[in-house]
């Protein structure tokens, strides 16, 4: 990241984004099992974005464009087919996901941490006091006092019931849980 008085964010995500996709293309080159692949992505290419959630402006717009970049190198590399669930590749394991880690998640998560750590220091500190009433412009927006969250809760990703029940394709569901399911949507 280059440093200035200015920064130029198109430029910064432009950078960082190019940066993000090789380290997630060599990493799917590598054709490793599915579990480790995931954890890779999370460590080795997910780090790139983590450092700069801080400081470069973000919208809804560029994350939701890095996830789509994400899902089609998964496709070309045979990691997901080409019909699967969008939804899916976010959930938890434990849900009958994917488990890769949302951009949108890791940027909440790091302006979430941003946040607190200001306020928490801004008790003792006299400067983290005043950095927290008048910053209004980098991402924490410290001086407001909620954030939009640009994620979606995992209860959004799943079929709801007041729509036909869609069943994700590859969701193994046991038949207490698709009863369930289906008997949840007639009520």
């Amino acid at each position: 990241m280059e440093q200035s008085k200015r920064i130029d964010h198109r430029l910064m995500k432009g950078e960082i984004s190019f940066e993000f996709m090789k380290r997630v293309r060599d990493i799917l080159k590598t054709k490793i099992d599915s579990k480790y692949l995931f954890k890779s992505i999370k460590t080795y290419a997910c780090s790139v974005l983590v450092y700069s959630f801080r400081i470069v402006k973000w919208n809804r717009t560029d994350v939701d464009n890095l996830q789509l970049k994400i899902r089609t190198l998964h496709t070309k590399f045979n990691n997901l087919h080409p019909k699967s669930s969008v939804e899916r590749t976010t959930l938890p394991k434990h849900e009958g996901g994917r488990r890769l880690a949302g951009v949108d998640n890791l940027l909440d998560q790091q302006i979430e941490y941003s946040r607190d750590y200001f306020h928490r220091k801004s008790v003792d500190s006299h400067l983290h006091r005043v950095i927290c009433q008048i910053d209004y412009s980098i991402p924490p927006k410290l001086s407001e006092g909620h954030v939009t969250s640009y994620r979606q809760n995992n209860n959004n990703k799943l079929p709801s019931c007041k729509e036909k029940p869609k069943i994700l394709p590859g969701l193994i569901m046991g038949p207490k849980t698709l009863r369930g399911l289906l008997k949840e949507c007639r009520q």
